[in-house]
């Protein structure tokens, strides 16, 4: 833009001339008016209710300075992460998520955890003294449970001094078929421990018998035995149904 031309000393305070006053006028007319046509059609914003085009373009002078400046594009690309910017969306549309430690997880997922934590279903074993040779102990299921992986939750109670390790058999009876599904492994001593040797999880129907059986060789220091079994039992989550197209 070019200088103005109006000069600021004219009219001279007490010699003023109607010729001075007059240029300087004009000087201000032809400016003014040079401002006005260049501003005419500009997609310039009102200050209260207007409407920016698709294609128009804010520049900011400089960076923000306080917190409520606006940010240009390239500032906020260049400065926030996408975590600092905002939550993530859910993994899937149509279905309903919760989110907590920046982590999403299915409402059916929550709801199916908590059913689970609370069928739970102990099943106990428990040989009054020394166990027999082979002794069995048979526990009949009434509906359907599940024993988890690993049998997390499952214990087991030894409470005597055995100087040999023995080994307890844990079977399914279905029908006419008996499977073994795991082994509680008992070692030696005032210290010793009995563990569960499982791995896979163990489906029950009503119906089964859930069957303890002792070593073949009765052993007297080894009494008074006993097994705490934590299984779930198994309760149907329905589907979220489909959200109808509006």
């Amino acid at each position: 833009m070019c200088p103005s031309q109006i000069d600021p000393d004219f009219p001279t305070f007490g010699e003023a001339t109607t010729e001075s006053v007059r240029a300087n006028f004009e000087h201000a007319r032809n400016e003014i008016t040079v401002l006005q046509q260049s501003a005419e059609g500009a997609p310039f914003l009102s200050l209260s209710g207007g409407t920016m085009d698709a294609d128009a373009t804010i520049v900011l002078g400089r960076d923000p300075e306080e917190a409520m400046e606006p940010v240009t594009l390239r500032f906020a690309q260049q400065h926030y992460t996408p975590a600092e910017a905002g939550i993530s969306d859910a993994p899937q549309n149509g279905h309903l998520f919760a989110r907590r430690d920046g982590t999403w997880t299915g409402i059916d997922t929550i709801i199916a955890a908590g059913l689970r934590a609370a069928s739970s279903v102990m099943i106990p074993f428990a040989f009054v003294g020394a166990y027999a040779s082979s002794a069995e102990i048979n526990m009949p299921i009434a509906f359907p449970l599940t024993i988890p992986e690993d049998w997390d939750g499952s214990v087991a109670y030894r409470p005597g001094t055995n100087t040999t390790a023995r080994a307890f058999t844990m079977s399914r009876v279905r029908g006419s078929t008996t499977t073994t599904v795991g082994t509680i492994n008992v070692t030696t001593g005032a210290g010793g421990t009995a563990t569960f040797d499982t791995s896979a999880e163990v489906e029950l129907e009503a119906g089964d018998i859930l069957r303890l059986t002792a070593p073949a060789a009765a052993d007297a220091t080894l009494n008074n035995f006993a097994v705490t079994v934590l299984a779930y039992r198994v309760i149907e989550t329905p589907e979220a149904d489909e959200p109808e197209e509006c």
